[in-house]
């Protein structure tokens, strides 16, 4: 039987890709295929593929399930916070084909609570990002800035002013600011996972890194960099959902920015410009630059798990 992981085609965010190099580096085998996460239900093979399904689902929900000659194993899976996915994934005609394959492995509490309230027996397992190897190299001191301010929400220039006043000056030359949306997305997979194994490498060498992306702070705890999570403008209930399970991995870091969220005070003053006004109160963040806290290790057994989970469905 062939075996096979998924990737986001056309995916703009390089973390998709980075959970494809985590499903790939686990399994660790040679002629694994790639499919297409959005079309798995038109696969052009006939033959049996046993599939390790996980991550973010989906874009194109009336393309589920998979073709019949798909066997998925499900581990860190995520049905995505929108109505329409949530609807069409968890719709009654779909709930036996999830049977034949429970208990399905999810990513996230939420998600875990979505099987068990559609009768689906389902446990949390966390997210795959978290077996990456760990980094043994040597480190630079830069302090990597990765998507701070992620969903547009504060604009690109303004949004680099407040960082700077968040980092002390005499940090400023150490900054190195990365992203995960691609501006490219005419590339290969193949590309693609290239440049996501470059920004991992950028993760693993750094002294610190701060960001506000799930999948920049869990493949940083797994290659133990420093990483504290940028914990601002999530308003949305389903944003916070999004992290339960994953959240208490990480240290976390909030700034005091009064009016600059997603809430709708916020927004009204963002609409007007007024949350400006409070720039020049901002300090910097409270955290000891010189000695970066130590990540917590409470993920560990987690990712133990499931590398023992995988290993197992995949002998």
């Amino acid at each position: 039987m062939a075996e096979a992981i998924v990737a986001y085609y056309k995916s703009r965010n390089i973390g998709d890709e980075v959970q494809t190099i985590a499903a790939k580096k686990l399994l660790n085998k040679e002629n694994i295929l790639i499919l297409d996460r959005e079309n798995l239900d038109s696969h052009d093979s006939e033959e049996d593929i046993k599939l390790l399904c996980n991550g973010w689902f989906m874009h194109e929900p009336n393309n589920w399930p998979p073709k019949d000659n798909i066997n998925p194993y499900f581990i860190s899976f995520h049905i995505a916070k929108f109505k329409e996915v949530r609807k069409a994934m968890l719709a009654d005609a779909v709930i036996p084909y999830y049977k034949k394959f429970e208990p399905i492995g999810c990513r996230d509490y939420n998600t875990m609570r979505l099987f068990q309230a559609a009768g689906v027996d389902a446990y949390y397992s966390g997210c795959l990002t978290l077996t990456l190897p760990k980094y043994e190299g040597e480190r630079n001191n830069n302090i990597i800035i990765s998507d701070l301010f992620y969903d547009n929400i504060l604009k690109e220039g303004y949004a680099n002013k407040v960082i700077h006043k968040l980092v002390p000056k005499k940090y400023h030359e150490r900054l190195q600011f990365v992203t995960h949306t691609r501006e490219n997305t005419d590339l290969s997979i193949e590309e693609k996972m290239q440049e996501a194994q470059q920004l991992l490498d950028t993760y693993a060498k750094a002294e610190l890194v701060i960001t506000s992306r799930i999948h920049c702070a869990l493949p940083c705890l797994a290659m133990g960099t420093p990483v504290l999570f940028f914990d601002f403008g999530y308003a949305n209930k389903i944003d916070k959902y999004r992290f339960e399970g994953i959240i208490d991995f990480f240290n976390t870091v909030r700034p005091n920015l009064p009016f600059h969220e997603n809430r709708k005070i916020d927004k009204f003053f963002k609409f007007f410009g007024l949350h400006r006004l409070f720039f020049p109160f901002i300090k910097p963040l409270n955290i000891d630059w010189e000695n970066p806290p130590k990540n917590k290790d409470n993920h560990i057994p987690i990712a133990e798990e499931i590398r023992k989970k995988v290993t197992q469905a995949f002998s």
